[in-house]
């Protein structure tokens, strides 16, 4: 009986020694996985950390990037000082011309140091983070017109951009009329473009389509640049008694992209942010409002869901053809002038008074009374 004790006895201190070692070695199992569980969240910690320290050195730095952008520019446009120098100590020197020119220098300067420093940050922050650019649809158009190559022909309005596009015995030998056709036919065939220049093409492509609908339109884009608040187009028209008023957004996109929901809301927001400030006009009580996205790509299924829940009318809308001569009329002298696309002033000058219009071909502007602007360049 002692001996069946003493058995008893040992079986059962094997056995909590068994225990005490099983549960001592799932502790350091579970010491173990949490030291793993603590190692990765400390290493994800520090990775928020730096990308949040990333972005105030973005903010805090932008020093650097405008000094780099100020040598990049100085070199630019060193030829400027050269041409500068040249008027000013010629046999007969031209010293307003000379004035012009540091004028035209200061102002490019200054035009292109902001797109140099918008670039960088914007590479810096494509380049750390790549998921932003599916959102960021005009990053591309900001490189690229930050790229421009500045031209001293451009400070100087002896010089007509149609020469830039004819051979110099057709200049001379061709009167005004034929040779600027000419250069509108190659400018159509060889132009290459930048991404806001494609974009105000199809703003005057929907509103020229609108206009042929009887609504009369506001190129809210084109005349406001980055002021417009996301409204390209604001198209007008009274139908049964009702001001039916379309607030437009143009996306004239590659058909490999897709339209993103950031796109209809900000249109929808817009929208809203319209009628509020419209609420006193007496009008207001019978006018219908309705954002419209007319574009060139589809939307993906989370940006159409939108447009279907906010009553965002969307139009997939091709790229055509239209008139592209601005006919426009001095309201203080009454002189009939015409623009060419390529001719600086062409964006800035609005079609919207009397008399008014787009020509398609030279000879039509021609025959209405419309000349072309002897003062090619802005100065």
């Amino acid at each position: 009986m002692e001996y069946l004790f003493l058995l008893a006895l040992v079986i059962g201190i094997i056995f909590y020694c068994g225990y005490r070692c099983g549960v001592k070695e799932e502790h350091k199992s579970n010491e173990y996985e949490k030291s793993l569980l603590k190692e990765d969240y400390q290493k994800k910690k520090d990775l928020l950390n730096k990308k949040f320290l990333l972005l105030n050195e973005i903010r805090s730095c932008s020093f650097i990037f405008e000094k780099v952008a100020s040598l990049y520019t100085d070199l630019k446009l060193y030829m400027y000082d050269e041409t500068i120098f040249s008027l000013e100590n010629r046999q007969r020197p031209a010293f307003k011309a000379a004035d012009e020119v540091k004028q035209i220098k200061a102002k490019s300067k200054d035009i292109l140091e902001k797109y140099k420093v918008m670039s960088y940050k914007y590479e810096f922050l494509i380049n750390q983070f790549p998921e932003l650019k599916e959102y960021v649809d005009d990053y591309e158009a900001i490189i690229q017109n930050s790229n421009n190559e500045i031209s001293i022909e451009d400070a100087s309005d002896l010089h007509d951009r149609v020469k830039d596009w004819i051979r110099d015995e057709d200049y001379k030998k061709l009167d005004a009329n034929t040779r600027n056709q000419l250069a509108l036919d190659n400018w159509l065939k060889h132009r290459k473009m930048s991404n806001a220049q494609v974009g105000y093409e199809y703003e005057l492509f929907i509103g020229f389509l609108y206009k042929q609908n009887g609504w009369q339109v506001e190129q809210n884009g084109i005349d406001r640049g980055l002021e417009d608040l996301g409204r390209d187009i604001i198209a007008k028209k009274m139908i049964d008694g009702r001001l039916k008023i379309h607030i437009i957004q143009c996306k004239r996109w590659s058909e490999k992209k897709e339209i993103h929901e950031n796109v209809v809301n900000q249109l929808y927001g817009t929208t809203i942010q319209y009628i509020l400030m419209n609420k006193q006009n007496p009008l207001h009580n019978i006018t219908d409002i309705t954002p419209v996205l007319t574009t060139t790509a589809p939307l993906s299924k989370i940006a159409q869901s939108f447009a279907d829940y906010l009553k965002v009318s969307v139009k997939i809308i091709k790229m055509g053809d239209y008139p592209r001569i601005k006919c426009n009329i001095n309201q203080s002298s009454g002189e009939k002038i015409y623009h060419l696309p390529f001719d600086q002033q062409y964006y800035s000058t609005k079609i919207n008074m009397p008399g008014e219009f787009f020509a398609s071909t030279v000879k039509e502007a021609a025959n209405k009374g419309f000349r072309r602007a002897f003062r090619h360049l802005a100065l």
